[in-house]
């Protein structure tokens, strides 16, 4: 890292994994950029509005969640504000701009909502002295499992169960609401299967990844549906595709689509982008074609047991000494649908919300007496001049998230005003913290 001409004013921060299928996304490159300037990532995307306005004459979104790892045209005023402002050119390798002119639009089944990450991954990195960060294909939805590890990706903390996000954290290893390491999470020992299309994604975020990238041909799935319609019966294909094959034909389909149809056709994502006639004629050159597989949810039982199944495995939760589940990660453990469970066994359900609601408090509390003990020591306060500084450490040595370290603070000095310069806070020697 490095600090460039006097034209930029951020730094020389180099997206990690470009060129390969393990490239950062754009919510983890934020996140450690806005960590080397010691601000939050809401705080640095303001900063690059404001500067984007003066200099670019251009205006820079301010949100900030897992859809910037997209391809939709805020997306693409974030990264060509990045790249000007930090002077690099391989921003865009961070999100999935290439695939803006052939997938759906506004990332329509793209990205998923909530972060995912792949526990075994973090642990290796932290063991090895390695820079953590986030890859953009656990960000892609119908990824289910880490493609190096094969096993399943979480989304959820395994302590307090809260979906990750990242409005509010420059720390991807530690969870927002509890600060529990999200290398913890337990990883199921089964080897899941792959995701279909999985292959074929990884050689497309290969290809968008790296420098020789360019954009794909418009419209390039209806072209390959269109040439491949000449060469081979489609009856099969509607028959397993479905309205995937119909939209794809007349309409830009979806990532989770295209990598549907590349895994059914068996070529390659890429080539269908690029030469939709050369994909249709390999497809015409093979003979027979592998069936998608179909993945099973994990726990078909018949209808008159599955109801007692379902009750067996709340009732041993709601027994058990542990942390209670989310609602979503009991049906992913035990392969139930949610709709099912909460249809049938509505009673045991609020049980187990129940007891869940009651251990999260409970940690809750502990943290904040945790929190009043490190506010309480008059050495620590007085060793800093800088509020952000000071409660950083503050939870450091609670073991407790920042945000919550500054929601009790101001709660225990609500009646005290605090002095803003230059977007920074100063202590104010007349605060007296009260335990």
């Amino acid at each position: 890292m490095k600090l460039v001409a006097s034209s930029t004013f951020l730094f020389d921060l180099a997206p990690l994994g470009a060129g390969t299928c393990e490239v950062e996304s754009l919510t983890s490159y934020l996140a450690r950029l806005a960590h080397a300037h010691t601000m939050t990532p809401y705080q640095l995307l303001c900063t690059l509005d404001a500067w984007s306005r003066h200099k670019l004459s251009k205006i820079v979104p301010r949100f900030f969640s897992a859809r910037v790892n997209g391809y939709s045209p805020n997306v693409r005023r974030l990264v060509q504000a990045l790249e000007s402002a930090t002077g690099r050119t391989d921003i865009r390798s961070c999100t999935l701009i290439h695939l803006s002119e052939v997938c759906a639009k506004n990332n329509s089944d793209c990205i998923k909502l909530h972060r995912s990450w792949c526990p075994a991954c973090l642990r290796e990195s932290a063991e090895q002295g390695l820079i953590l960060y986030d890859r953009l294909i656990w960000q892609i939805m119908g990824t289910s499992r880490c493609n190096i590890h094969r096993s399943r990706l979480e989304d959820s903390c395994a302590l307090c169960g809260t979906k990750q996000h990242w409005q509010h954290s420059t720390s991807i290893d530690t969870c927002t609401f509890c600060g529990h390491a999200l290398a913890d999470a337990p990883q199921s020992s089964r080897i899941l299967p792959p995701d279909p299309g999985e292959r074929h994604l990884v050689e497309l975020l290969e290809y968008t990844s790296g420098e020789k990238a360019q954009s794909f041909r418009e419209e390039a799935a209806g072209v390959f549906i269109h040439h491949v319609s000449k060469h081979t019966d489609l009856q099969d294909a509607a028959r397993r595709l479905g309205r995937v094959l119909r939209k794809a034909e007349h309409t830009r389909p979806s990532l989770c689509s295209l990598l549907y149809i590349s895994e059914y056709f068996d070529v390659s994502s890429t080539l269908i982008l690029i030469n939709p006639e050369k994909a249709a004629k390999v497809v015409a050159l093979s003979i027979g074609r592998p069936r998608l597989p179909r993945k099973f949810r994990g726990t078909y039982l018949p209808r008159g047991t599955r109801q007692s199944a379902i009750e067996r495995a709340l009732t041993k939760e709601i027994e058990s000494d542990g942390l209670a589940p989310s609602i979503r990660q009991f049906c992913n453990d035990n392969g139930f649908c949610e709709t099912t469970v909460g249809e049938r066994c509505s009673g045991l359900l609020k049980e187990l919300v129940a007891k869940r609601s009651q251990q999260v408090a409970s940690i809750r509390k502990s943290q904040i007496c945790a929190i009043d003990r490190a506010l309480s020591d008059k050495r620590l306060k007085q060793s800093f001049s800088n509020v952000r500084e000071y409660l950083a450490r503050v939870g450091q040595r609670a073991g407790c998230p920042v945000w919550l370290v500054r929601q009790r603070y101001m709660a225990l000095n609500g009646d005290q005003k605090r002095r803003v310069r230059n977007g920074m806070l100063y202590m104010d020697v007349n605060i007296r913290t009260r335990a």
